[in-house]
């Protein structure tokens, strides 16, 4: 929430101030604003795996033993 808060607010000041800013200055935004940009896409990819781990239940094993498998239809014979 905070990537996006400081994203969303560098945003803001940047149009306000472009005409006022020199070269240098207007580079210094650009860039910030990509930093935050991939810190901001870094948290939520990160946000994305924490509730996919979360929501997939401890997964079992099943093994299958081909000698001990009876299917339904076959009858075992003594």
């Amino acid at each position: 929430m905070l990537c996006w808060l400081h994203l969303y607010e560098t945003q803001g000041k940047y149009p306000e101030a472009q005409e006022d800013l020199s070269f240098a200055r207007t580079e210094y935004y650009q860039k910030r604003i990509d930093q935050l940009q991939r810190r901001y896409i870094s948290a939520i990819k990160a946000l994305g795996q924490v509730r996919r781990l979360l929501r997939v239940p401890s997964q079992s094993v099943q093994v299958n033993i081909a000698e001990q498998q009876v299917n339904g239809s076959e009858r075992l014979t003594p």
